[in-house]
């Protein structure tokens, strides 16, 4: 929703999401049916789509039955066929002509494209637990701004789709790294307006990895929906 509704107005300098959807109807009713895709992952595991209730420490409360499994597996062929419409879109913007080399950092995992594990790298050497990470950087919040910055070493840092595909490339899904081959954008890129472009990417490339988690689950025989877990500590509450 952000590369769409928010992102691409500015590339054609339009006011007003409505606008927006007048230029594009069958891009709008694409995107939306991208984002009802993962709405509906959340939904049919999680209990519904937004603040789901079925997760729980160690798993969830039930598994989703293979009629689901299936269900989402055949919404995620159609997501995949049509995610590339977006791409074909975004992948033939008018990119500002721009470069400002800088410390990329992200997640690394050696067993996948690391969005939610591993540990916490750069392009400039930086590589430590994520356990770690605040004593490397430094945070700074000033009162007339409602955010804060960090820094380290005393330099800006970059986060965010552009760093994760500069720092992890070749652990992208084969669709994500065919879009960008179509798209003749190079990677590493040190044009911050790529981010846009990059945010694509990786949808493209969760869209396909969700099909590879479902069909093994559809594949495997679990049938415990929690893990075994012990708790450590109980805290008391006054």
């Amino acid at each position: 929703m952000h590369v769409f509704f928010l992102a691409l107005a500015d590339f054609f300098k339009l006011k007003h999401d409505v606008d927006l959807i007048k230029k594009f109807p069958e891009y709008t009713e694409t995107a939306l049916k991208i984002r009802e895709y993962g709405n509906n992952i959340v939904r049919k595991i999680g209990g519904r789509a937004v603040h789901p209730v079925s997760s729980a420490v160690g798993g969830f409360l039930k598994l989703p039955s293979k009629e689901i499994l299936q269900e989402l597996l055949d919404e995620q062929k159609a997501a995949l066929r049509i995610v590339s419409e977006l791409g074909d879109l975004f992948s033939n913007l008018n990119y500002p002509d721009f470069e400002r080399e800088t410390e990329y950092v992200s997640l690394r995992n050696k067993n996948e494209y690391a969005i939610y594990d591993g540990n916490v790298i750069s392009n400039m050497g930086l590589n430590v637990k994520s356990d770690d990470y605040e004593a490397h950087v430094e945070e700074i919040h000033k009162p007339f701004e409602v955010v804060k910055r960090v820094k380290r070493d005393g330099r800006e840092i970059f986060v965010g789709a552009l760093p994760r595909i500069n720092n992890n490339y070749k652990k992208l899904s084969p669709a994500a790294k065919k879009l960008i081959k179509n798209s003749g954008i190079k990677f590493p890129s040190h044009n911050a307006f790529l981010n846009v472009f990059a945010q694509v990417v990786e949808t493209v490339h969760c869209i396909e990895e969700s099909g590879q988690w479902l069909k093994e689950l559809l594949d495997s025989k679990q049938t415990k929906a929690m893990a075994d877990y012990k708790v450590k500590a109980v805290r008391e509450l006054e």
